[in-house]
């Protein structure tokens, strides 16, 4: 399950909890090479519907087992998120990698989404899954 909370205005949040398996598959990350493969379907049209400014002041994202929570929540992310320069200035949103990203989406025709939220939010996301493959240390007792 994967719980999503964003909050309007300053700061977007995401929760992101999955159940554990004995082979947790990788998270893709949405970027150019994930945009650029051939069975891609652009759902960036999801971002004009979390940023309407009479919808609710959090949503739910939930669906069933490999219906693309992840790669939803990353979409979200990569959109609304700061980036700043090795400097650290905030870029305009006309500069950062996520404008050259979803340019030439479908989010891109929605002018008033696209210009006033892009790169706007600082995003907090808690990735809560648990890796089977590194477990949490153990502390160990010395003596003094």
């Amino acid at each position: 399950m994967i719980l999503t909370l964003i909050y309007s205005l300053p700061i977007l949040a995401s929760i992101c909890l999955v159940q554990s398996t004995l082979n947790p598959s990788p998270v893709p990350k949405f970027d150019e090479n994930f945009i650029s493969q051939p069975y891609f379907v652009d759902k960036t049209l999801l971002l004009r519907e979390l940023f309407k400014n009479d919808g609710p002041d959090y949503n739910y994202i939930s669906y069933p087992s490999k219906f693309g929570k992840t790669v939803t929540l990353q979409m979200i992310k990569t959109f609304a998120q700061i980036e700043v320069s090795k400097r650290r200035d905030h870029l305009n949103w006309t500069e950062t990698k996520a404008y050259q990203l979803f340019k030439d989406l479908k989010i891109a025709r929605h002018k008033d989404v696209f210009e006033n939220h892009m790169a706007r939010y600082a995003v907090i996301h808690f990735d809560l899954r648990l890796d089977l493959e590194d477990p949490l240390p153990t502390t160990k007792s010395s003596k003094l």
